[in-house]
């Protein structure tokens, strides 16, 4: 068999694993189901991953992997496309409605369930802080083009913004555990603009909100007693004014 068969062969089992982990959880991972659906023998599959638990493995290593890939690719795109802080805000709220939203619930909750579960599997956690340490610098790549182009400050290091800023979703996670003690969706992703808007240089901030419609500059009110204060400090030292002959 070519080097390239087997390649194929772990890609057919492991998509199929991928799919009934997802659809079903991890009790719904079947080898004979697998090795099935990617047209192989069970002994196949057991010689690209040994058994049913590195099988497993490789299937929650490959949809971390994929969550990750996907945010970060579709981050470093916004900042590439956005001209200004405000325009970058304005897309990242709407990228945010769908990240933190319903549909990617599953997402996060099992992002919680493989950190838990890699606690128990020492390889998988040595794959998983690997693949952290690669998402988080692909994390921080997207904060430095954001700060070579001026959308983010350069006081502050990438890699904590980038790690801040993932915090978030675990945040999420945590919010969705009891919903009704948290905010809803739309001001999370509200304060996910905010904290957005707020990385921005001050000479990118300044006079703007986070729409991008300039604020009108407050015009100082002055209180009467003040201004008779300042108006007898000015003419300190004039003469009198004449009075009118009566």
């Amino acid at each position: 068999m070519s080097k390239a068969g087997p390649t194929r062969l772990a890609r057919a089992i492991l998509e199929a694993a991928v799919k009934a982990v997802e659809k079903g959880g991890e009790s719904a991972l079947r080898v004979h189901d697998v090795a099935s659906r990617a047209g192989c023998s069970v002994a196949l599959l057991y010689r690209h991953f040994r058994s049913r638990e590195g099988l497993l493995e490789a299937v929650m290593f490959e949809r971390l992997r994929r969550f990750g890939a996907f945010d970060s690719r579709a981050l470093r795109e916004m900042v590439e496309a956005s001209p200004d802080v405000a325009t970058f805000v304005r897309r990242y709220e709407v990228f945010a409605a769908d990240v933190f939203g319903p549909e990617r619930q599953k997402n996060r909750q099992f992002l919680a369930e493989f950190i838990a579960t890699s606690r128990t599997r020492p390889e998988l956690r040595r794959a998983f802080v690997e693949q952290q340490r690669e998402t988080q610098e692909a994390f921080a790549d997207v904060v430095r083009a954001g700060q070579a182009k001026g959308l983010f400050r350069r006081d502050l290091d990438a890699r904590a913004i980038a790690s801040f800023a993932r915090a978030y979703t675990f945040g999420r996670v945590l919010a969705e555990i009891d919903p009704e003690a948290t905010g809803s969706l739309d001001d999370w992703v509200r304060c996910s603009g905010l904290f957005l808007s707020n990385l921005a240089p001050p000479a990118a901030r300044a006079g703007r909100t986070t729409s991008g419609t300039r604020v009108a500059k407050k015009v100082p009110v002055r209180r009467p007693a003040e201004g008779a204060a300042k108006a007898r400090t000015r003419n300190a030292g004039l003469p009198a004014p004449r009075r009118a002959a009566t």
